[in-house]
Formats: structure tokens, C-alpha cells, sequence
């Protein structure tokens, strides 16, 4: 209600902040030759691969 008194007795007010964050760790790799970087993308997508437990089930609202 808007009304000074009557909001106060019958209103309520709820603060729900949720605070996430995303951490990108950079390293930097020499490729030297197609073969080197197949194996580098192969040891990348296995341990994207170990992180899988790690994930939300479910999604944020």
C-alpha cells in the first residue's frame, strides 16, 4: 500500500540479491605444429570433461 501508515502494519519488503561470479584462469601455450595443438585441444576437452559433476543442476532463475 502506499498510504504511510497503513503500508507499514500491512506491507512487507523482501531483499533477495544472489551474487555469482566467473573466474577465466589464462594459460598461454607455444604451438608448434597441428599435431601439438590437436593433442593440447584433446587435454583441454578432458578436463572440461572432469568438470561435468561440478555443474548446477539446475538452472538459475
Amino acid at each position: 500500500s502506499k498510504l504511510p501508515v497503513v503500508g507499514a502494519l500491512f506491507g512487507s519488503k523482501s531483499r533477495n540479491s544472489n551474487r555469482r561470479e566467473v573466474i577465466v584462469l589464462i594459460t598461454p601455450s607455444i604451438v608448434r605444429n597441428p599435431q601439438e595443438a590437436r593433442n593440447l585441444t584433446d587435454e583441454y576437452g578432458q578436463k572440461f570433461k572432469a568438470m561435468e559433476p561440478l555443474k548446477p543442476s539446475q538452472k538459475p532463475q
